[in-house]
């Protein structure tokens, strides 16, 4: 490992740790107040996570939904009145696929490593967000999800809007990846996408993927999924869509029930925290491992005569 890559370690440690007593420290003294708190964060999150993707050949992640989400995030509260439909999109989306994507995806945290940290922070900081909304209004105000004193949750807001939103920002993805960059991509198999991970990468989510589908008799036995090819791509595409409908649905009892939003929350970050502690166990294992192998023998005493 050169020293530019320690010291890019270490920054990036301390900046996690930075941000997570930053956001404790919000939530702590005014829950009201955490877009601010949000906004700090995610916004050298976004320029890192620009300058990393673009020199390692990973840009088309940065069109995956969690960046639609953050942006939607960002343009309901810089939005010059108060628009409902907005922010419950956000609610929706963001303890929906987005914090569910935190469990499927395997996100981890690891404070040294930019990269992953990044990952977790972009699903579950927007999904944070949206709880303060949802329960820490400030004082004497409605919250910003409210549109009366009932402070519903509409059939449209809650299922229809999504969904609808998640299908207006796949299209632009597909235009990217299949009309416009189509070539570029085909060119180059070293340019990283979401579906090219997807297919290439033996998880669980995708061998669970691979069993449904040839339970269903669209996939045979031994087929794998292949990046470039039409089949695949609509059954990867029907997988999101059919993740974004199925963990939106619960939205509607977390928008009415702090304790069941809080608990929602509360597992999504321990299922991330116990992967990142199986992370650095793995690896203090296998360095004690190394540094016991290395390790001159101990000497034994000379055998009597």
């Amino acid at each position: 490992m050169t020293l530019a890559e320690k010291t890019q370690q270490k920054a990036a440690y301390c900046l996690g740790v930075g941000a997570l007593m930053l956001a404790t420290a919000g939530l702590s003294a005014a829950p009201h107040r955490f877009h601010f708190i949000y906004a700090i964060i995610i916004t050298p999150l976004l320029f890192l996570r620009f300058h990393q993707y673009l020199s390692t050949k990973r840009e088309y992640y940065l069109y995956d939904l969690c960046y639609g989400v953050n942006g939607l995030a960002v343009l309901a509260m810089a939005w010059p009145t108060r628009n409902v439909w907005m922010y419950q999109t956000v609610f929706v989306l963001g303890n929906g696929p987005m914090c569910a994507a935190i469990i499927i995806w395997h996100n981890m945290i690891v404070f040294h490593s930019a990269d992953r940290l990044g990952s977790f922070s972009l699903h579950f900081l927007v999904t944070l967000l949206a709880f303060t909304w949802r329960w820490y209004p400030a004082e004497g105000q409605r919250s910003v999800l409210c549109s009366d004193d009932t402070c519903s949750l509409s059939l449209w807001n809650w299922l229809c809007a999504p969904v609808l939103f998640y299908l207006a920002w796949t299209s632009m993805y597909l235009m990217k990846t299949e009309v416009l960059d189509k070539q570029r991509l085909a060119a180059d198999p070293e340019l990283h996408t979401s579906l090219r991970w997807w297919a290439s990468h033996q998880t669980n989510a995708s061998g669970l993927v691979r069993r449904m589908f040839r339970s269903l008799g669209i996939m045979k036995k031994g087929e794998g999924f292949h990046s470039d090819e039409l089949k695949t791509k609509v059954m990867y595409q029907s997988c999101l869509l059919g993740i974004t409908v199925v963990t939106a649905l619960p939205a509607k009892l977390l928008f009415s029930n702090f304790w069941l939003h809080s608990a929602w929350m509360a597992v999504a970050f321990a299922a991330a925290l116990w992967r990142g502690a199986d992370f650095y166990f793995e690896r203090f294992q296998l360095k004690a491992q190394d540094m016991c192998g290395s390790a001159p023998p101990i000497a034994t005493s000379a055998k009597k005569k």
